[in-house]
């Protein structure tokens, strides 16, 4: 299991503290490892996920941070990403309607939070976040560190250890190797048709003896070598329908 990275967000540092205590109580009785960051200011939060690159699995915003909307913070996240799991805490319900669009996992009442409330809210908020680093294709390149989700990758083609990642409207081009590719991707509808492609297969239309082809039109070869992964993942495709 990654090391799971926590952000909290609250202008009451009396309660940031607080909270702080007791959200590292319930991870270690959770036995999850971890990482957690306060903030008091939600501009200085915004201004170091950009500038620093950061990268946050679980967020605990509160609703109204120094006159500012939590729900506006929550927007701003939402615009970086969609993966994040957003848990909002308030001293009343009063927002908890407002909140909706931006999709959060739970809404924690300050004064009735219990070690066992947060526990449980936790539990099911790095279960998602597992789930989803799963589906995430990261890699560096020079400095910066990136992650692209699974499903809008088409395929990975290596040329003399540059990788390029092929998807809809752009390409992304870091060092590795194929082997390393497959290693850190955990999922059966990546198949390697040839010993320069890996593709996902859920952006084929049509499979024939030697050659994949795309729904946008670009054909891949099918290597004799590789013949075997083709035909055992119809038979997985086969067997579910």
């Amino acid at each position: 299991m990654d090391m799971i990275s926590i952000c909290i967000c609250d202008d009451n540092i009396e309660f940031l503290e607080y909270f702080k205590k007791m959200l590292i109580l319930a991870m270690k009785e959770l036995d999850v490892e971890f990482v957690v960051e306060c903030y008091t200011d939600a501009k200085q939060l915004l201004f170091e996920l950009d500038e620093l690159n950061k990268k946050i699995d679980i967020y605990f915003l509160d609703i109204l941070i120094k006159e500012e909307n939590g729900i506006q913070l929550a927007r701003e996240i939402r615009k970086r990403s969609q993966i994040e799991q957003i848990i909002f805490f308030s001293m009343n319900k009063e927002y908890v309607f407002d909140c909706f669009d931006v999709m959060p996992l739970h809404y924690l009442l300050k004064e009735q939070l219990t070690l066992e409330d947060l526990k449980e809210v936790l539990n099911k908020a790095i279960s998602i976040v597992n789930e989803n680093k799963k589906k995430l294709f990261r890699f560096k390149k020079g400095h910066s560190f990136f992650q692209i989700p699974l499903n809008e990758i088409l395929y990975f083609e290596v040329m003399n250890r540059v990788v390029t990642i092929h998807m809809k409207g752009r390409n992304e081009e870091f060092y590795s190797t194929m082997e390393q590719i497959e290693e850190k991707i955990d999922d059966e509808c990546f198949v390697r048709v040839h010993r320069s492609f890996l593709v996902n297969m859920n952006w084929v239309d049509r499979i024939e003896r030697n050659k994949v082809s795309m729904f946008n039109e670009e054909v891949i070869p099918i290597g004799a070598k590789y013949s075997k992964n083709v035909k055992n993942y119809m038979k997985l495709l086969l067997e579910k329908m």
